[in-house]
């Protein structure tokens, strides 16, 4: 919904995901602003949200060095007193605060939506986050005792924290300013062959059979990657790991008393795996592709690429409440 991938309607897209805001809590309107700014200025130190968590923990060196003014936030972060503290030991400060993360959520939500910035649907949003605040506070005051109402919120709060946990770790380990994110890793030319002519020819009856299979394209993909020269973070601890995951598929398969049932479960479980490829393919197709090279300089397409399909401004005032 915030990549416009499910209708492919701006407005729609954006009204369903406002309205859903009564079942998930979370502003879609700071959403759209926070993710923009992360993937037009992706790991930049100054300009990229999702990787500005001061004076809880830093991701890269470089906000140490000095002082530096946040975009985003429009505030000045500094290695203070607290900063030094808490950074010092962000290794254990990381996953209680990531416990918490969703709580910081609300916050930026409710900050976002009282803003006087132009938003979509503000007044449909407010509702729904109103609708689900009644519904997280009334189903946690029924509860006996307020250690229970405390624990239960703590507990759920936890677990959608490790959604968090991997949002980080995955933004937290690339370098800055978009070095791990425009690597050309591709070395040799891609034409259209006749047998490419041929499939995308015909990619309206292979789309479905080839997302249903394309975990084990993935699993290929992974073993070159962990076999390649190339130098990789816990390259030991992945390929054990990956071992660990094809010893328990194979013992799982082969104690299916027929090879059509083990070939059977094989392709099923895969296939509804393939559900997730099915939704990541399609929301990247519903937006729209630039050719060049991006980060030229301040005029560069690339960022009004970018914008086109998830900040569209340009709806009717009569469906813009």
């Amino acid at each position: 919904l915030g990549h416009s991938a499910v209708t492919h309607v701006f407005w729609l897209d954006h009204l369903i995901a406002s309205a859903l805001a009564s079942l998930m809590g979370l502003s879609m309107c700071w959403w759209k602003r926070n993710h923009n700014t992360h993937h037009i200025v992706c790991n930049s130190v100054e300009h990229d949200p999702d990787i500005q968590h001061m004076p809880l923990i830093a991701v890269t060196p470089r906000v140490f060095a000095k002082p530096y003014w946040s975009t985003y936030y429009t505030k000045w972060v500094s290695m203070d007193g607290a900063a030094k503290v808490l950074v010092g030991n962000q290794h254990f400060v990381f996953y209680p605060m990531m416990a918490l993360a969703r709580f910081n959520l609300y916050v930026q939500s409710w900050i976002q939506l009282f803003s006087k910035e132009r938003l979509h649907y503000r007044k449909v949003e407010i509702c729904a986050m109103t609708v689900y605040c009644c519904w997280v506070v009334k189903l946690a005051t029924s509860m006996p005792t307020w250690l229970e109402v405390l624990g239960w919120l703590l507990t759920s709060h936890a677990v959608a924290g490790i959604l968090h946990v991997q949002i980080v770790i995955s933004h937290g380990h690339a370098p800055g300013l978009c070095e791990a994110l425009l690597v050309d890793d591709y070395t040799k030319w891609v034409s259209m062959d006749g047998a490419a002519k041929f499939l995308v020819g015909n990619q309206h009856f292979i789309f479905y059979p080839m997302m249903a299979v394309a975990r084990f394209n993935l699993y290929v993909q992974s073993w070159i990657q962990l076999l390649s020269s190339e130098q990789l973070h816990y390259r030991k601890v992945e390929i054990c790991a990956m071992l660990v995951y094809f010893c328990w598929v194979v013992k799982l398969a082969t104690s299916m008393p027929t090879w059509l049932e083990m070939l059977s479960w094989l392709l099923t479980s895969h296939a509804v795996a393939g559900i997730l490829h099915v939704q990541i393919v399609i929301s990247h197709w519903a937006m729209e592709t630039y050719h060049g090279h991006a980060y030229n300089d301040d005029t560069d397409d690339w960022y009004t690429t970018q914008l086109k399909t998830t900040m569209n401004v340009d709806t009717h005032p009569m469906l813009d409440f």
